[in-house]
């Protein structure tokens, strides 16, 4: 009851019906009244706003019918009373708000030993009292220090309600030198609770960094909590801040309780059958003594799943057979995996045996545990910073989202990210990481260290550190629509998808395989990409401008990749393109426009469809095809100022076509537009060539050979078939008079030149050639 002015009270109101979008309430009231009326909030009494009644009260009322409510939306109402004499409003009998003196809890930063009692005994109290909500006043409650793990020294969170803390209230862990510590904590068991509003402070700026826990701990300090979930299910936390802690703002977890090592001694050949009894099976292990659920987590955590595996084969399947107190078999849930399957646990069992699908039994050792891990987490519109390790970490959780905050000034010790997704002893699954701000921490935005699935969409990254790493025990991750700048990138794991992101001033580097990486803007970035496995890494639809920054361009491994419409423009302190490729890369529509004339590069191995190389200064080095392996250019765009390649390559495997394509030169030639000095095969078919500004015909379009002294050949087997090239002044157009001096026949048939001439030797087939004058 909270009343306005006056001393009278009104009855509580009640719920008489609901239907669908309306509701039915009763009251009685016990005062003359001017005037009477119903609120109705949408937001835990926030705010509050006049109910639409179907017909409106007198002041002799005693029941109401509100309608026009939106389906699906949780409502409190009041019940707001007039005279002359009292205003009374009648308050929501599910919101709590938190009595300091009642509970000896104080809020000017001191007595943490009487305030952190005092809140949990009120915690306890406002649960078994069907409270809902449990508002805390403005001002700073010292939480207090202890060991580890402590109870007694920590905020204890109860199922079914609302933790709410004013705008201006902050929860204060008392300076300490523990390793390990928690402000707030959500066990196991613990579900159905939203944590809204105010600050969690740690204790960083003041803690003692100096001690440790037990002779053998890390003293890194780095396990002070704000917030921590221990396998709490359906959590929401909303517009908190969680800053200052030795270790994480917040941590969404597991806990694990061990229940039996098993060994081969512990084993035997055998099976049991549908009904439980032994059975002969050689191919089959199966337990020689029954595991007994008498272990308290079993009485609310209904599964159970082998861990730390020895000397049997992780893909090995087993059955487990469940029987009751009174030797009753219950039932069976056959072809569970190790590690990854959580079995579970029929409620009126008792016992279980084990069948393992092996008939191995040397050496082996593995343990049985009971798992918990949080469920059903959302994270949203919360700010956490300046924390030591990491801004939040979830380790072991399944349907997680983490929307809409800010995650930023973390430092101190390792990783020092905004948000790191490693569980090493528990499962991640399902985590949604979206429309979230990273800066200014030290070492990393996110990590995916392991896992499965997850979405990671509409952030921005710009800490000047890894924004993105995905690590090898990661699979299953969609990277959409986010921007990295100054963030780097690394991709170890698989099944990604990398698509519409926008990236500037970063490294990224792509060793993982299941890659698809696609309509992605890159400026001024180092892109390296080296799967270890064939066709590994598929790239679609890039754009990568370059503006003269050291540091920068694309690299390619020596696996099989697949790229289609990339585009690269302007140029590299460097060269724009290198690695070795794979003679089985495909690139279709690769365009590389304005790079670095200086030191050109070395085309990787494979196919080229549709491609443009565009240069605009005049080329110090021309584009290489140099690597051991096989070229084939089909239908591609050379557009340079005086040469565009060179082939050079002595192996035996090195295989060189360049079909149906077209080069124009702007200025006069220097070497040749195509010059060859070393080639095992090379086919230059069907191509066409423009010369249309020279002044000097003296240089050769197509220089087969060295220039100089007369050498033994290192150029063994060419074909120039059908190309046509056009000269505006009279020009040498192929020349392979110095091919060296036991240089082979070479073919050249069906081409016409246009004011160029033929300088071939006698021994090369010359057939069916043109030189015409245009």
């Amino acid at each position: 009851m909270d009343k306005i002015s006056g001393t009278e009270n009104i009855s509580d109101l009640q719920v008489l019906y609901l239907d669908g979008t309306s509701v039915g309430l009763n009251f009685k009231n016990k005062i003359e009244a001017s005037s009477i009326f119903i609120q109705q909030s949408e937001n835990n009494g926030l705010t509050w706003e006049n109910s639409v009644l179907e017909t409106e009260l007198t002041p002799y009322s005693s029941d109401a019918k509100v309608i026009g409510l939106k389906e699906n939306t949780i409502y409190y109402f009041r019940l707001v009373t007039i005279s002359n004499v009292v205003e009374t409003i009648t308050e929501d009998p599910y919101i709590y708000n938190l009595e300091l003196t009642k509970w000896g809890v104080f809020n000017d930063g001191t007595h943490p030993i009487e305030t952190t009692k005092g809140i949990n005994d009120a915690l306890t109290w406002a649960q078994k009292n069907k409270k809902k909500t449990f508002k805390v006043p403005s001002g700073v409650y010292l939480i207090k220090k202890g060991e580890p793990n402590d109870p007694e020294s920590r905020i204890n969170m109860v199922s079914d309600i609302t933790f709410e803390l004013d705008a201006n209230t902050v929860l204060e862990k008392e300076s300490n030198d523990k390793e390990g510590y928690e402000l707030l904590y959500i066990g196991p068991g613990i579900n159905n609770v939203k944590l809204q509003g105010g600050t969690y402070r740690g204790d960083r700026l003041t803690h003692d960094y100096t001690k440790r826990d037990t002779p053998y701990s890390s003293g890194t300090h780095e396990s002070g909590y704000g917030i921590l979930s221990q396998g709490a299910q359906n959590l929401i936390i909303e517009n908190v801040k969680s800053e200052y802690f030795t270790g994480d703002g917040l941590c969404i977890g597991g806990k694990a309780t061990g229940i039996r090592s098993i060994t081969t001694s512990d084993l035997e050949l055998g099976s049991l059958d549908l009904t439980g009894n032994k059975v002969v099976d050689p191919l089959k292990t199966r337990l020689k003594s029954p595991v007994y659920l008498t272990n308290d987590i079993f009485k609310s955590q209904k599964t159970f799943v082998f861990d730390h595996v020895q000397n049997i084969s992780l893909d090995t399947t087993f059955d487990v057979y469940f029987f009751n107190s009174s030797n009753v078999f219950l039932n069976t849930i056959n072809n569970q995996y190790l590690i990854k399957s959580f079995v579970p646990i029929p409620d009126d069992a008792y016992y279980f045996y084990v069948v393992f699908h092996s008939s191995n039994l040397n050496n082996v050792r593995l343990e049985i545990w009971s798992k918990v891990i949080s469920k059903n987490v959302t994270v949203n519109n919360s700010d956490f910073s300046f924390n030591r390790r990491q801004g939040i970490t979830v380790g072991g959780a399944e349907n997680v989202t983490i929307s809409n905050n800010l995650l930023h000034d973390i430092n101190g010790t390792a990783p020092q990210s905004g948000i790191d997704v490693e569980a090493g002893f528990f499962p991640n699954n399902n985590i949604n990481i979206n429309n979230n701000h990273f800066y200014n921490n030290k070492g990393y935005d996110l990590i995916l260290f392991d896992g499965s699935n997850a979405t990671i969409e509409k952030n921005i990254f710009e800490s000047k550190a890894i924004g993105l790493a995905i690590s090898k025990p990661f699979s299953g991750v969609n990277v959409l629509n986010n921007g990295f700048t100054n963030a780097d990138i690394t991709i170890l794991g698989k099944n990604v998808v990398f698509s519409n992101n926008t990236i500037s001033y970063s490294q990224i580097n792509v060793t993982g395989y299941d890659i698809e990486i696609s309509d992605t803007l890159l400026t001024d970035v180092k892109m390296t990409l080296d799967s270890n496995i064939p066709n590994g890494i598929k790239i679609f639809n890039l754009t990568l401008k370059f503006n003269g920054i050291p540091n920068t361009g694309l690299y390619l491994g020596n696996e099989m990749m697949e790229f289609r419409n990339i585009h690269m423009i302007g140029k590299t302190e460097g060269r724009n393109l290198s690695g070795l490729g794979s003679s089985k890369n495909v690139y279709e529509n690769f365009v590389i426009e304005g790079y670095n004339v200086k030191y050109g590069f070395s085309l990787p191995l494979g196919t080229y469809n549709n491609c443009s190389f565009i240069s605009t200064e005049n080329e110090n080095t021309p584009i290489k095809i140099d690597q051991s392996g096989s070229y084939i250019l089909n239908d591609c765009i050379f557009e340079n100022n005086i040469k565009s390649l060179q082939i050079e390559n002595t192996s035996e495997i090195f295989n060189v076509e360049i079909n149906n394509s077209t080069f124009k030169i702007k200025n006069n030639i220097s070497y040749g537009v195509i010059f060859v000095k070393s080639a095992k095969k090379l086919n230059i078919s069907g191509n066409t060539f423009y010369m249309k500004n020279l002044t000097n015909g003296s240089t050769p379009v197509l220089k087969i050979g060295p220039y100089g002294f007369s050498k033994p050949s290192q150029i063994f087997e060419v074909s120039i078939i059908g190309n046509e090239i056009y000269t505006n002044i009279v020009a040498i157009g192929i020349d392979t008079s110095n091919a060296g001096t036991d240089a082979p026949p070479y073919l050249i048939q069906d081409n016409t030149l246009y004011n160029a001439k033929l300088k071939l030797t006698l021994k090369d087939m010359n057939i069916n050639n043109k030189e015409l004058t245009n």
